[in-house]
């Protein structure tokens, strides 16, 4: 990942970008520096600004669209 290398949590240490291709909602969540309920509102509302992927019952965000939505100029 591009300018992002880990995000620190002090309840559960740093999310390492290196090891997996996605992130959960909730470590997305805190990547984006809002908090879990508010990330699953919007993923409810089809307004999470990146895409979400359902693979069985969980949620996943990758972590290229994460990158571009971070490194993009709004």
């Amino acid at each position: 990942m591009v300018g992002v290398s880990a995000v620190d949590d002090p309840d559960e240490g740093a999310i390492d970008f290196s090891t997996r291709a996605t992130l959960s909602l909730a470590e997305a969540a805190k990547v984006l520096g809002v908090h879990r309920s508010t990330a699953w509102e919007l993923y409810k509302r089809d307004e999470f600004p990146v895409p979400v992927l359902q693979i069985g019952n969980r949620l996943r965000v990758t972590k290229h669209h994460l990158s571009r939505f971070l490194l993009a100029d709004h």
